[in-house]
């Protein structure tokens, strides 16, 4: 769900018409010089893995987003945030396999 809302599809395959972020900007960023991803509408940089000092950056909010979205709904199980981030990170690596196979 918190992709869907995020990034605007429902099913991993229609990531294949995803737009990676714009290389300009995240050479800028990771070398201190630009404001990073978009908090409100992240783009994952599908060139890079999910290490990359931008892509940290988008999971790190999307994290937020959804430790946010558990507190507000007051689910009885919380998560930790190395668990969640675990399932982002995941998810990213099959988008990008989607992605990149397209």
């Amino acid at each position: 769900k918190l992709f869907k809302e995020k990034f605007g599809f429902a099913h991993d395959t229609e990531f294949i018409a995803y737009d990676s972020a714009d290389p300009s900007d995240v050479h800028a960023y990771e070398y201190k010089d630009g404001p990073g991803p978009d908090v409100d509408s992240p783009i994952f940089d599908l060139m890079h893995g999910p290490s990359s000092v931008w892509n940290i950056a988008v999971i790190d909010n999307l994290l937020q987003a959804l430790q946010a979205e558990c507190n507000n709904k007051n689910w009885p199980v919380h998560q930790s945030d190395a668990y969640l981030r675990t399932l982002i990170v995941n998810h990213y690596k099959r988008l990008r396999t989607v992605w990149r196979k397209a």
